[in-house]
């Protein structure tokens, strides 16, 4: 699964090397205007519309700075519970005002709060 995964290219890309990949994003104009729709699904990461242990391997990249500190915790959860490799890019400090993040931490921060180490 593809968390976060905008119009679905990296799904789309993983389906053509013949893995049964799926996507799931926020934003309703990039499932709208997605390149895989059927694979594509509208919702959020902190309630994942998946079954447990569904995919072997779960990744993002750059979406966990979007959640409020208080829902990190929910939302690592429901990754976990769907699937059994995390594989997760985070943008520890990136601090572009575009990006809107909503928490700007460390690598450390990030490591205690996903991993507890």
């Amino acid at each position: 699964a593809d968390l976060g995964c905008g119009c679905g290219y990296l799904v789309k890309l993983l389906r053509e090397k013949g893995c049964d990949a799926w996507g799931l994003e926020i934003s309703e104009y990039a499932v709208r205007n997605s390149c895989i729709k059927p694979y594509i699904r509208l919702g959020d990461v902190r309630d994942i519309p998946f079954a447990s242990d569904r995919f072997d391997v779960v990744h993002s990249q750059g979406v966990w700075g979007y959640f409020p500190k208080e829902d990190i915790q929910k939302a690592w959860k429901e990754c976990n519970r769907v699937g059994k490799i995390q594989v997760h890019n985070i943008d520890c400090l990136d601090d572009d005002p575009t990006h809107q993040y909503l928490v700007i931490e460390s690598r450390q921060w990030w490591d205690r709060q996903l991993y507890g180490i």
